[in-house]
């Protein structure tokens, strides 16, 4: 019998020597330790947590951060593995650590997976223990210790964007359903009982908030590591956090579930909104460390996040999206050259969420536009404690707010950022963004807003020799969106993808009234033809011509004027559509924009003439070709106001200051009296053919008049400056004498041309006897 009992003893000792060598490896007490971590042994495991509530969480979904107050060593089952790993971590044993680590991962997972309403506390839980390897890891120094740590954060943030598919979710509900036809006879017929049941829908975008905060704070501490092995694993960790909002979208498949879309929309936007802050001051660190890659990825991320909290309808993550581009933009634009380019991408990135935000808007309508509605009320209901009245009103409202408030305000202050950093390229993105963003608005009072910026920038640029460039591009952005606010369709032969449209729309117009035609034999019915009041008018250095009439399919269309007018930058006119009517609605933009080119006239002309060149005087004669144009605009309009009450009247303005003594000491200097002669000759050269056009046309204010005949008066009489000088004034006099002027007032006027001809004939004379 002893010898049975040792023998079968013997046969129970070689059965447990492979369980203790097996115990004797480090995976395996790893993995026998993290099987023992449950709920229940997690629940003495911290002994205070507190929620911090933000003021601006009380307005607006946001995530409150839970605090443990301490973590209690005795009772925390994770401890063992954490000292285990930080003990691997010291002898440089990497496949412990690595073990230790995903072990862990793995545990946590899976409990809060299955106790998602302990998923605050236990995520915090962990994550602070993580961050204690991560410490201990940057202290080594050590790239592998370090890289395992970051995986983690990602592993942990990447799988926690994937919902709960638990057996009540409303994932697994919704497949019930979509195979209740066929399970449900069934059921019926094996007499088996079938009921609904309640949905739950749970996430884990706290840990996935977590993790992205744990990679802001490791991405602070590596950033400042100058190795290149560091820097590239600092753009590895943008490209995770990157890659984590991506997955935040991409997996919200319970958004196109009927159940409580409010409540999963609310969960998605609070989880973007923290994603965006971690983004900013992730980018702004980078700037300050010269990371300019990171920086780059960051812009990326936040473009990525924007772009889908548009498309989700996150009604108020895309506010705070748009403020941290602007505040990675403004202090890139700080940084000068070497960031230029991602200053630009900022830019770039603003301008398309805009357009975004403004098509996505229009295109929401039904079950899409009730969904957005419900959630803007369920918001306002919970967070703001009011009811709406117009729900739809205000959101359009908010759509409008975030473009102009918010997106044109921050192109704006990065523009002024970059041209005090002499960033040419970026200055001029920002006036190309504002363009397409007052396009965007299409409101006469935006116009202006905008107007207004554009030209601080102008006032900003005419400082510096630098910036002075970007003085023909700012007085263009004016110019163009002056011509908006009249109405300005496009060139007709240079537009050729504008033309193409139109007529493809008046194509379509055409068949819609039951009519049948080949598009190319509806092309060669449309034709311009010289309306009743053509005539051009011959000048000795110039034309200008009258109007064309547009004739589509032997009918005219009335509503639209077709008129030649010269390039700001050029010598030729070329033909440009303007839809009638428009600018009677543009709420005074159509002269009040185009008047906020004044203020750049002193500054320009003071610069150029203390830096005389061809190049320098150019944005001088840009304007006033520009307000030539307006005149001639307003005469074809017949809008006496704007023609003589702004345009006409500013000319004259800029005229009579050149009788100032200021310019003195400019005549003086034989090369910058050349210039000054220039201009001077420029201006009284628009003012003489917008007179004889409001003299052809009958539009003539003769309050005016008179002002306008003495201002070219005294250029002359100051600068010898108008050519023909005789010949113009005859053709003014004869003109006059044909008006229907009462007689007091015309034989004044006709006295005043009269003795200026006699006196510039005397002084002609005089002249050429000498």
């Amino acid at each position: 019998m002893a010898l049975l009992l040792s023998f079968a003893a013997y046969i129970s000792l070689i059965a447990y020597i492979p369980y203790v060598l097996k115990m004797m490896k480090s995976s395996s007490i790893i993995d026998f330790l993290s099987d023992k971590i449950d709920i229940k042994s997690l629940s003495n495991s911290s002994d205070k947590v507190d929620e911090l509530e933000s003021e601006i969480s009380k307005k607006e979904p946001r995530i409150n951060r839970v605090v443990i107050i301490d973590l209690n060593d005795e009772e925390d089952p994770f401890l063992p593995i954490f000292d285990i790993i930080r003990a691997s971590i010291m002898q440089y044993d990497y496949a412990t650590a690595r073990n230790g680590l995903w072990a862990v991962s793995k545990c946590l997972y899976n409990i809060i997976k299955q106790n998602p309403h302990e998923e605050k506390r236990i995520s915090e839980h962990v994550f602070r223990r993580i961050y204690e390897i991560w410490k201990l890891a940057l202290k080594t120094k050590d790239r592998e210790f370090i890289h395992m740590t970051l995986a983690q954060y990602c592993y942990i943030g990447k799988l926690c964007t994937y919902p709960i598919e638990m057996s009540n979710s409303s994932r697994i509900s919704f497949l019930l359903k979509q195979m209740s036809k066929t399970l449900i006879p069934l059921c019926n017929f094996l007499n088996i009982p079938n009921y609904k049941e309640k949905v739950t829908q749970n996430n884990l975008l706290y840990t996935t908030f977590l993790s992205e905060y744990y990679l802001k704070e490791a991405f602070e501490s590596i950033v400042e590591m100058k190795e290149e092995e560091f820097q590239s694993l600092s753009i590895g960790l943008v490209k995770c956090v990157n890659g984590i909002g991506l997955g935040i979208f991409r997996n919200r498949y319970e958004l196109s579930l009927d159940e409580d879309k409010n409540k999963a929309l609310e969960s998605l936007e609070s989880s973007v909104t923290e994603l965006s802050y971690f983004l900013r001051d992730i980018g702004v660190v980078a700037i300050k460390a010269d990371s300019k890659r990171t920086v780059d990825e960051v812009i990326l991320a936040l473009d990525n996040i924007g772009k889908g909290s548009i498309d989700y309808n996150l009604i108020h993550s895309i506010f705070h999206i748009v403020k941290s581009l602007k505040i990675i933009g403004e202090e890139s634009a700080k940084k000068g050259m070497e960031f230029e380019s991602s200053t630009k991408r900022v830019v770039e990135c603003l301008e398309e969420l805009a357009s975004r935000i403004n098509s996505h808007s229009e295109k929401l309508t039904g079950e899409a536009q009730k969904q957005v509605i419900k959630y803007y009320m369920h918001i306002n209901e919970n967070y703001k404690h009011k009811r709406t009245k117009d729900a739809l009103q205000e959101l359009n409202n908010r759509v409008e707010c975030v473009i102009r408030a918010y997106i044109s305000s921050y192109v704006y202050t990065i523009g002024r950022e970059s041209i005090r950093n002499n960033l040419l390229d970026v200055a001029q993105q920002c006036l190309k963004s504002l363009e397409t963003i007052e396009r965007i608005l299409k409101n006469g009072t935006e116009s202006r807003h905008i107007g207004e910026d554009i030209r601080s920038l102008g006032l900003e640029a005419v400082k510096k020799d630098q910036t002075y460039p970007l003085m023909e591009d700012i007085i263009k952005s004016l110019y163009s969106i002056s011509l908006l606010q009249f109405g300005y369709m496009f060139d007709w032969d240079r537009d050729l993808k504008e033309k193409k449209k139109f007529l493809d729309i008046e194509y379509r117009n055409y068949l819609a009234k039951g009519l049948q035609i080949h598009y190319s034999d509806f092309e060669e019915k449309v034709n311009l033809e010289d309306s009743s009041d053509f005539s051009y008018t011959m000048y000795l250095d110039d034309i200008v011509y009258g109007e064309k009439k547009l004739i589509i399919a032997g009918e005219e269309r009335k509503d639209i004027k077709c008129l030649y007018l010269k390039d700001i930058d050029g010598r030729y006119p070329w033909l440009k559509l303007f839809k009638k009517g428009v600018f009677k609605n543009s709420k005074g933009a159509y002269y009040e924009v185009p008047i906020l080119l004044k203020k750049l006239v002193e500054p320009i002309l003071e610069y150029a003439l203390n830096s005389p060149s061809d190049e320098t005087i150019k944005p001088f004669n840009m304007i006033i070709q520009s307000f030539e144009n307006f005149g001639l605009i307003s005469i074809h309009f017949r809008d006496k106001f704007s023609l003589n009450k702004v345009f006409m009247r500013y000319l004259v303005e800029v005229g009579d200051s050149f009788d100032d003594f200021k310019y003195l000491k400019y005549r003086e200097d034989e090369n910058v009296g050349e210039y000054l002669y220039f201009v001077t000759e420029i201006v009284s050269n628009s003012i003489y053919k917008l007179t004889i056009e409001s003299l052809k046309y009958n539009f003539v204010d003769f309050s005016m008049l008179p002002q306008q005949i003495n201002c070219l008066i005294r250029i002359q009489r100051k600068y010898r400056s108008i050519f023909h000088v005789e010949d113009k004034f005859e053709r003014i006099l004869e003109m006059i004498k044909e008006s229907g002027l009462e007689k007091p007032k015309r034989d004044e006027i006709i006295k005043m041309i009269e003795d200026a001809i006699q006196e510039f004939k005397n002084e002609k004379t005089t002249s050429d006897g000498e």
